[in-house]
Formats: C-alpha cells, structure tokens, sequence
C-alpha cells in the first residue's frame, strides 16, 4: 500500500491514552493486599464463565481487577461469550476500555504520560507524538478481540459507542492481527487503517485493508478485520479528540 502521512492519525491517540492512563494511576490501594486481589491471582477463567454479564460488567470496574492484567485478559474472554450487543452504550465503552487497557503495556503507559500531556497541551512536537504512537505499538500485549468485533459487527453499538475509543480499540486489534502475522512495522497498520477511513478513495477495499494486515490466506483473521474495518469505515468523524479537533482532520477524506 501507499504511504501515507500520519501526524493527524497519531493525535487520535492521546485523549483515550491519558484517560487510561489517570485509571491506573487512581486505582490506588496495593491490589495484593485485598481479598479480590487473592483470588485474581490465580486463574479465574472458569470463575468468570459462570458469572452473568452485568456481574463480568460490574468487575470490568472495579478497581482491583484493572490492577491484573492477567486477570482482566481472562475478564475481557470471558465478556466476549456473551451478548455484548445488549448492553448500554456506556458499557459498551467500558468493553472498548478493557480491550485497550489489556492490549497495551502499563510501563509504557506511565513512561509516556509527560508525552501524552506535552502534546495534548499544544507543546509536543511531531517526534514527541511518533515515541507515544510507536511506544504503545511496539509493547502491545495479545488480548481476546472477540467482544469488541462484535460490537463493530453491530451497526447500532458503533453508532453508540465512543468513537476515539474505537479508534484506539481498532488499533489495538489490527496491530494484534499483524503481528500474528510477523508484520511488526506500525506503518502497515497505519496504512490500512488509514485506506478503510478513505471509504475507498486510495482504491483499496475494506477485504484488501485485512488482507494486507493478516496475510492472503488467513481468512479467520482477515473476517475479523474485515468486520472491525467495516464498523471503523462508518463511526462519527465529526466527533472531537481533543478541543477544537476532529477525527475528520484527522484522517484524509472521510
């Protein structure tokens, strides 16, 4: 594919990223020092089948739980065997939320807040967005995508769903994807995630986005892009990130 020029597509990352971020940081108490936090740290996988979705829902917020990743990993799994698209819109985030906050690297979520902050203040420079962007790429960590392709599937919860929020969950998933496929290089991503916002105007399809992503062949994955992708193509690009700044200026041609 094309390259492309990314600084506008970069910003869409820093308001979800800090709010994140803040999450973590007020979270608060040591979680091993709570009875939640005992039996986090072991596997709950079983524990979290049998739970109802409005239970899954109500752990997804608890503060204890966003402290283990792992656990939050097995949480967001088992989310994904239920029916997402029932539930209200602001649950529907917090399963974009979840996805993201168990796809990136805590570390570099607090290393990049000085970042973050520099450039939703107006003083970052176009390298300071590239270290954030690259950052989180590059310390990614495999999460379970299903609860969130089936809300992209679902053409009234991507009405209602935050759409910086998506964005980031769309990167979160195409870059887990790539690098399934071996292809770690963060502009393959940018590429075809920029061609699905063109709505076809690079002469690329959403197919040729997911193919490009998870290889000619894997037609699991490319079906999963290719639903993601088609949510992506069609959110509110009207919709701020930052004040004064749209996901319109952000990507070409929408």
């Amino acid at each position: 594919m094309k390259k492309k020029n990314f600084s506008g597509l970069k910003a869409v990352f820093v308001s979800p990223v800090l709010l994140i971020i803040a999450t973590i940081a007020m979270s608060g108490c040591s979680f091993f020092t709570n009875s939640w936090g005992k039996s986090f740290s072991r596997d709950m996988t079983d524990v979290y089948s049998k739970q109802s979705l409005d239970k899954l829902l109500e752990l997804a917020n608890d503060p204890s739980l966003q402290n283990d990743k792992e656990a939050s990993k097995q949480l967001l799994a088992a989310i994904g065997g239920k029916d997402v698209t029932s539930l209200s819109a602001e649950e529907k985030n917090t399963v974009l939320k979840l996805t993201i906050s168990t796809s990136i690297n805590a570390h570099t979520l607090a290393t990049t807040l000085d970042n973050i902050q520099n450039a939703t203040s107006g003083s970052a420079s176009s390298d300071t967005v590239d270290a954030i962007v690259n950052g989180i790429l590059d310390s990614f960590e495999p999460t379970d995508i299903s609860a969130f392709a089936t809300l992209m599937g679902d053409s009234a919860s991507v009405s209602a769903m935050d759409p910086v929020l998506i964005c980031i969950s769309t990167i979160c998933a195409a870059t887990q994807i790539a690098k399934e496929n071996n292809l770690v290089d963060a502009d393959g991503v940018r590429d075809a995630l920029v061609d699905v916002a063109d709505h076809g105007n690079t002469g690329n399809t959403v197919h040729d986005a997911a193919e490009a992503i998870a290889g000619s062949g894997n037609t699991e994955n490319i079906s999963t892009l290719e639903t993601i992708f088609g949510g992506f193509k069609n959110i509110n690009f009207d919709a701020e990130i930052i004040s004064g700044s749209t996901l319109r200026e952000m990507f070409p041609n929408p």
